[in-house]
């Protein structure tokens, strides 16, 4: 768990459950969502900010676009209307489960379940659509991200060990490489 995990909750209410009110409101908007697929609004007034509040709370934080952060606002209701229970209670395979069920979404599902619940298990997800520089500087913050990129790379330019034993050259010119086109993405 890195310094962004878990930060954003700390006064949530974590319950993994559904109150009747919250089933209501979901079942509602999976309805609505069925039958109006396009043009999709839908005021959830309080009745969902236990589970509205903390997402849109993580959208602020990594800046996502409007049209994505609705798609993904969207595309979470449905998920917690499908498993009956709130994000908090999903177990690991559940969260890659939802991670892998969207490509447009995939990063920012990763980063909810980084920032909102401690997924790690990154080693799991299917694929190759989680851009993990993209990620942490979501996670972690730009400039953080830059100085951590900047340290590895100064260690491996300055022959750096692991585990006592000097990484071989063109190991370390590949992670170099790698350091490089991260800060540039």
């Amino acid at each position: 768990m890195g310094p962004g995990a878990g930060r954003l909750t700390s006064t949530d209410d974590r319950f993994p459950g559904l109150t009747p009110v919250e089933e209501r409101m979901l079942t509602r908007y999976a309805e609505a969502y069925r039958f109006y697929r396009y043009g999709r609004t839908m005021d959830f007034g309080t009745e969902l900010d236990r589970l509205v509040r903390p997402l849109n709370d993580t959208f602020d934080y990594t800046g996502i676009k409007t049209m994505q952060r609705r798609y993904t606002l969207f595309f979470f209701l449905r998920e917690i209307e499908k498993r009956g229970r709130s994000y908090w209670g999903w177990t690991t395979d559940e969260w890659i489960d939802t991670i892998n069920a969207r490509v447009k979404a995939r990063q920012h599902a990763v980063t909810i379940a980084y920032l909102l619940c401690s997924f790690s298990d990154l080693h799991r997800l299917k694929g190759d659509r989680v851009v993990y520089s993209c990620l942490a500087r979501k996670v972690f913050g730009r400039e953080h991200t830059k100085r951590i990129s900047d340290r590895v790379q100064g260690l491996l330019q300055n022959g750096a060990t692991v585990e006592g034993a000097r990484l071989h050259k063109s190991c370390a010119r590949s992670l170099n490489a790698c350091c490089s086109c991260a800060r540039r993405i």
